[in-house]
């Protein structure tokens, strides 16, 4: 047990400090321990393989990240879990990964089998509803359909208040999508108005050290720049670069965005 507490200690401690390759590593060697205990087509690997993915995202790397899912969404299937909530995170996971890499046809493919599939999920069914109406957000932002995406948002806020209510990660990103909606939109004191409440979440919460709080607090920068408050706004900016620099490694796409932000403020 104090073994697999210290395991978990490093891997918080991994992620937080955005030492993303050291994570991956630990998590492929935990794939192939896996594979060799129990055989490549078992749950337990499905599951290792989703969060090597995850890790792969964190740094950026699309393609390998969408490998993995494939991969666990292959062994899942094999195993006979592809009825489970875990497969149908995995097929999330994967129309997220799908929007960025442009297979958006994809990506309305695994939300409509995800959504169809969570009547049948009851324990896990409006977790996988709200996460499915979260990544059709991001979805309808990328192809401009912004009331749209504020439909989807209004809809994954239904279950995330009732569950886990404000103080919760799942809140911070509502109000932070919910922020870029606004933004996107030129409605600017609501954008303002959602990425604070995204940043006093995060802060409830003691997630001060996360790209997720430094993006929103970039973006907020943005946004005072546009209402005139530029003093703030490049105090955000600046404050934003720093924590990035701590938790993403170096060249990341976080980072470059931001860099060119402070360097050619609004």
């Amino acid at each position: 047990m104090a073994s697999k507490e210290r395991k978990n200690d490093l891997l918080k401690d991994l992620h937080q400090s955005g030492r993303y390759g050291e994570l991956a590593d630990l998590c492929r060697k935990r794939v192939e321990k896996l594979r060799a205990m129990y055989g490549p087509r078992h749950g337990k690997v499905g599951f290792a393989l989703k969060q090597l993915a995850y890790t792969h995202y964190l740094q950026g790397d699309l393609p390998r990240s969408e490998e993995s899912l494939r991969a666990a969404i292959e062994v899942l299937g094999d195993s006979g879990s592809s009825k489970t909530g875990l497969y149908r995170a995995c097929q999330l996971d994967l129309a997220r990964v799908c929007i960025f890499i442009g297979k958006h046809a994809e990506t309305e493919s695994l939300l409509g089998e995800v959504l169809s599939a969570a009547a049948a999920l009851p324990s896990a069914s409006q977790r996988l509803c709200a996460g499915a109406h979260f990544v059709r957000s991001k979805l309808q932002r990328k192809e401009k359909d912004f009331e749209g995406a504020e439909q989807s948002l209004e809809m994954a806020e239904i279950w995330i208040l009732q569950q886990l209510g404000e103080e919760s990660r799942y809140y911070a990103s509502l109000q932070h999508q919910k922020g870029e909606v606004y933004w996107r939109q030129g409605r600017f004191s609501e954008a303002e108005h959602a990425l604070r409440k995204s940043m006093s979440a995060h802060e409830t919460i003691l997630e001060t050290e996360s790209a997720d709080y430094a993006m929103a607090m970039s973006l907020l920068g943005e946004v005072l720049a546009k209402r005139g408050n530029r003093e703030e706004a490049s105090e955000s900016q600046g404050r934003a670069l720093e924590i990035l620099k701590r938790v993403r490694p170096a060249g990341h796409s976080n980072i470059l965005q931001v860099e060119r932000l402070v360097a050619e403020p609004s």
